[in-house]
């Protein structure tokens, strides 16, 4: 009986494909298991409530993270002297937004234009009510739960309110959880944050709180886009405080402080026609940062000193569309990062090395991609693969070598993806997995299935799947066993949406007995 709820429920949740790689698009990272769960969490925000690019004013664009200073500052006047953007193509044609980024940016921006010239932005209420809970089971073992309520309110693109809080497993109590507002300026006051914020400046030496990319598998990784001060709407806090944003032409001037790290942060930056530059301090470090963009090129970096020096320069380097080259060297706390990267239309390769002089210890990591796409009949396909070898010399296994091959196939309202992981470290391991999904405008239905070999911990795969909006799932496969799922999306009209997702881990295949473990989710969004 009990199996056949957890069956009936699972026919209700998921996950977009065009989502994960619009995601992937924005934030320079090779595969989804790289990001974090807070930045999957902002980019889900982003989704549920797309930023209107002709209302937003500078401190929007720059809070949401999607746009570099010379985007933000080429829309802002294009937006002046031609007034409202009207389509995506249009879109493409503003200095800096490519084809390929504005399609990827439809997951997150949108193109209102309501308002007649001269008259005042139209600002509605929106509010988004989530609801979850969740089982997990174990043979022989009792259920455990966990629940989680986060509530949203935006105010067009003027003002925004946030408060999320959550159990775990092992932790069955509520806390008071994240709470973050921020309110947006269109004059010199353009942006004051309260509560839960992020506070990120320049290249990251300074002051970057939250996630960022530690590796460099793609060109657009290497070059970071601050966000500078921005609400926190994560189930997981990372600064309490206060802080605002000044604008006065093209300076920009922003201070804050963090009660629960008692750190304050203050930042003033000067944006450009094909340059800007950028002063950070705290109670801890300094640095200065610059970027400047020339034809086809861009040099950036920073410098400073938090008792000992630090530095940062990079550049990327575009020679005709299609292609892209970049470049970085990092020195901090005695070690010294390098990388390099080649990034062409069906083939990606990039080179990373981390030297440590204090402890001795070296690091070089080598990364070969290729995805090219395909459409055959209706059908868009696309193959990619994907060998990483990393080499450290100080450890027992000093190679690590990871070899993946995948399979994206769609054809209208079908989708399936194929994937073969095995890996080189220890032992030998390997795993694979074969999904297919169903979608459309109202519901959505994915299944899994995936069987893997690590007899290893040191060896284990870690392999992103669909859940619900919110629940960002990377489990590490460990052992020898089979895993599947199924995961849905109904939605019951513009405000009622009901996701669930059932999986099951069994492992048969050990010389040990594992036990099973089960899982069932179950999430409901109210928009208001």
């Amino acid at each position: 009986m009990r199996s056949l709820i957890m069956c009936v429920l699972c026919l209700l949740a998921a996950a977009d494909g065009d989502f994960e790689r619009a995601v992937l698009a924005v934030s320079g990272a090779a595969e989804i298991e790289e990001l974090s769960e807070d930045e999957m969490e902002r980019y889900r925000a982003l989704a549920a409530h797309p930023l209107d690019l002709n209302a937003a004013g500078p401190g929007r664009l720059r809070a949401c993270g999607l746009f570099s200073p010379f985007q933000i500052s080429s829309l802002i006047e294009y937006r002046q002297q031609t007034g409202d953007i009207l389509s995506w193509s249009e879109l493409s044609l503003v200095s800096g937004f490519s084809s390929g980024f504005t399609e990827a940016l439809k997951e997150f921006v949108r193109l209102e234009s309501t308002r007649a010239p001269g008259q005042p932005e139209r600002r509605n209420v929106d509010q988004e009510l989530l609801l979850r809970g969740a089982l997990k089971m174990e043979e022989e073992s009792e259920a455990k739960y966990n629940y989680g309520i986060k509530y949203n309110l935006q105010w067009g693109e003027r003002a925004e309110l946030n408060w999320a809080t959550r159990t775990t497993y092992d932790d069955g109590d509520f806390k008071a959880g994240t709470v973050s507002a921020a309110w947006y300026g269109r004059g010199w006051l353009s942006k004051v944050v309260a509560g839960d914020f992020s506070a990120r400046f320049g290249q990251g030496l300074t002051s970057w709180t939250g996630f960022s990319l530690s590796g460099y598998t793609t060109a657009q990784a290497f070059r970071r886009n601050a966000s500078g001060l921005s609400p926190s709407a994560s189930f997981s806090s990372v600064s309490k405080g206060l802080g605002a944003e000044l604008r006065f032409g093209r300076w920009c001037v922003s201070g804050a402080y963090s009660f629960s790290e008692k750190l304050p942060a203050a930042n003033v930056t000067r944006v450009g026609e094909t340059a800007s530059f950028g002063l950070t301090s705290t109670s801890k470090a300094v640095s200065f940062d610059w970027m400047i963009s020339l034809a086809g090129l861009s040099l950036y970096g920073e410098a400073g000193w938090n008792g000992a020096p630090m530095a940062l320069a990079g550049t990327i380097w575009i020679p005709k569309y299609g292609s892209k080259f970049a470049a970085l060297a990092k020195f901090k706390d005695n070690k010294l990062t390098g990388a390099c990267c080649a990034d062409t239309k069906y083939l990606v390769a990039s080179f990373q090395a981390d030297l440590d002089y204090n402890k001795k210890k070296e690091t070089y990591k080598l990364i070969v991609s290729s995805s090219p796409s395909f459409e055959p009949e209706g059908w868009t396909v696309n193959p990619s693969v994907r060998i990483s070898t990393r080499f450290k010399p100080q450890d027992k296994a000093p190679w690590r070598t990871d070899l993946r091959a995948d399979i994206d196939a769609a054809h209208g309202v079908l989708l399936s993806h194929l994937r073969f992981n095995c890996l080189w470290c220890k032992d030998f391991a390997w795993a694979g997995y074969l999904e297919g999904g169903f979608r459309n405008g109202k519901y959505a239905v994915y299944a899994r299935g995936t069987v893997f070999f690590v007899d290893n911990w040191d060896d284990r795969i870690y392999v992103y799947e669909r859940d619900a909006p919110g629940s960002f799932n990377v489990p590490a496969l460990y052992g020898r066993g089979f895993a599947a799922s199924l995961v849905a999306a109904l939605k019951f009209s513009r405000r009622h949406t009901l996701h669930a997702r059932a999986g099951i881990t069994c492992y048969p295949w050990m010389p040990a007995p594992k036990p099973s473990r089960l899982e069932v989710k179950l999430q409901y969004t109210l928009r208001i």
